[in-house]
Order: structure tokens, then C-alpha cells, then sequence
């Protein structure tokens, strides 16, 4: 057989392989390709792999799957794709850590607002340190995310494992527009932890000026009536 007709043959081998090789094949992480792809926003691999029948649920040795991966990442055109194709918008790792979590956590307004007009729970904790979605934002001081959460309806003083509440934490890492958003949703100014340290005290300790303003301006308003300098 003469090179010139080999080489279209060997191709041909190459795509029939290729064609036939399995779609949820592990890598050494545990990790298919579908999760591979979901995690880099590679659409049209996504595409390709759920028409060859790739798992949508499938989950690594952590419990991860393709949604949870592209939710951190904020793979937002991937998301939709894998939820149309029957992901769970609550899909959770081993340790209760969400879809909506990951993408709040991580800055991912896009991905949280998809995720939430495809019925994220707002309020579930993970079961580590009893972080919520609006917990893990606050901290980061993605404002933006932050937002939202309050306007869906999550809880401003529901509290993680220590006693803290998303306004301890906004205050404790100087997140001072995320400590004004807070306010303005009816977060307690006085708020305390389960060691009875207090936002302010957390804001003294940390040395932020502006929340430290913020927040005694909210414990003690000014009197009605009193003269302002």
C-alpha cells in the first residue's frame, strides 16, 4: 500500500477512536473530560461530549461536578447548557458546599444570578464551617454578588459555626460597602460572635477607619433634632 493511501487511513483510525473512546474516562484526579471542559468554558467540547452521552451528574473524588466547576469559574454559557441538559442548579461537594455558593464566593455575579433564576437555594450552609452563599460574599467583599443575594431574599443574619453573621465578617475584613448593603438590609450594627466580640471591635482590631464610622454611626444615630457640625 502506497504512503499516499495510508495516511487517509491511519486519519480515518485516528477519528474512529477517538469516536469510540469513552466520554466519562477518568484522568489521574478523577476528573472526566465533561469536567474538564465545564471548568475551562470550552462550550462546544461541552456541547460535543453530552451528545456522545458524557454524564452530567458525573462527580470527582471530592464530589465536584461539571456545574459546580463552572459555577466557580463563572462559565455562565456552560452552566445553562449543562443545566438544560439536567444538572441539579443544588448540586453540592462532600462537604455541602453549593453551586450558588462557589459562584458567590468567587465573585461570579453572572453565574449567581442563573443559577438563582434556576431555583439555587439562597440560605443552604455547608456543613464545615456553616458558610452560606451571602456568608462567603460578604467576607470577599463582592459587593455586587452581595447585592443581589439581599434583593433574592437571603437572610443578613444568619449565622456560620462561630456565631459569625455576614456583617461580622464584612466588618472584620474592612468590606466597608458590603457593612453599608448589610445595614440598609437590617443587619444588627451591634452584631457579636460566639466569643462576644463585636463588629466594631473587629473593624478597631483591623484598623478599617470606614467601617469602624460606619458602624458607630449605626449604633448611635444622631438625636433628632441635634445640631450637625
Amino acid at each position: 500500500m502506497s504512503r499516499h493511501r495510508l495516511l487517509p487511513l491511519c486519519a480515518s483510525l485516528l477519528l474512529l477512536c477517538a469516536c469510540s473512546a469513552d466520554p466519562d474516562e477518568r484522568d489521574a484526579s478523577g476528573r472526566t473530560p465533561l469536567m474538564q471542559a465545564a471548568e475551562a468554558g470550552a462550550l462546544p467540547e461541552v456541547e460535543r461530549l453530552l451528545q456522545r452521552g458524557a454524564q452530567v451528574d458525573a462527580r470527582d473524588a471530592c464530589a465536584w461536578t461539571p456545574l459546580l466547576l463552572a459555577a466557580r469559574e463563572g462559565q455562565t454559557e456552560v452552566l445553562q447548557r449543562l443545566i438544560n441538559a439536567g444538572a441539579n442548579p443544588n448540586d453540592a461537594d462532600k462537604a455541602g458546599y453549593t453551586a450558588i455558593m462557589v459562584a458567590a464566593g468567587n465573585g461570579r455575579l453572572a453565574a449567581a444570578r442563573l443559577l438563582l433564576d434556576h431555583g439555587a437555594q439562597l440560605d443552604s450552609a455547608e456543613t464545615t464551617l456553616g458558610w452560606t452563599a451571602l456568608l462567603w460574599a460578604a467576607k470577599e467583599g463582592h459587593s455586587e454578588v452581595v447585592q443581589l443575594l439581599l434583593e433574592q431574599g437571603a437572610n443578613p443574619q444568619q449565622r456560620d459555626y462561630q456565631g459569625n453573621d455576614p456583617l461580622l465578617w464584612a466588618a472584620r475584613e474592612g468590606r466597608g460597602a458590603v457593612v453599608a448593603q448589610l445595614l440598609a438590609h437590617g443587619a444588627d450594627p451591634a452584631s457579636s460572635d460566639a466569643g462576644g466580640t463585636t463588629a466594631l471591635q473587629w473593624a478597631l482590631r483591623g484598623g478599617h477607619a470606614q467601617v469602624v464610622q460606619q458602624l458607630e454611626s449605626a449604633i448611635t444615630p444622631p438625636r433628632q433634632g441635634a445640631e450637625i457640625r
